[in-house]
């Protein structure tokens, strides 16, 4: 009976292990953020599109939206966003990242990206947005 009780503290520990890593796994991942200008007037539509990941949506003026991207990026990896009103503007990142931030104004055309590589930048929202 005393070797019953010492072995459910390690199976415990051991399953608290394996959730927190399963969860560190999952928030951990790299971030790609799509903000859109509130000065926009109509919403937009946009294709987020990876190696491995396709996805179709639309933002509101001031609107964003993030995706969770693949945690093993490879040397060649890419990530494209298209974005589409009347007519088309992407952007590409090729390689690795930690958090990639595109910033789209009011005429649906990508104003800015910014690209960060730091672990911890994928918590943070960047400064001026």
């Amino acid at each position: 009976m005393k070797a019953r009780s010492s072995l459910r503290p390690g199976c415990r520990a051991v399953f608290y292990a394996l959730c927190a890593t399963v969860l560190f796994v999952y928030f951990c991942r790299p971030v790609v953020a799509i903000h859109y200008s509130a000065a926009a007037k109509e919403p937009i539509g946009y294709i987020y599109d990876t190696d491995l990941y396709l996805s179709r949506g639309a933002l509101d003026p001031g609107e964003s939206n993030g995706y969770f991207a693949d945690w093993r990026q490879k040397p060649d990896h890419w990530t494209g966003i298209s974005v589409v009103r009347e007519k088309w503007d992407d952007v590409e990142i090729n390689g690795p990242f930690s958090r990639v931030d595109v910033y789209v104004g009011p005429d649906a055309k990508v104003q800015r990206t910014e690209i960060r590589y730091g672990f911890f930048a994928r918590f943070t929202t960047p400064k001026g947005h």
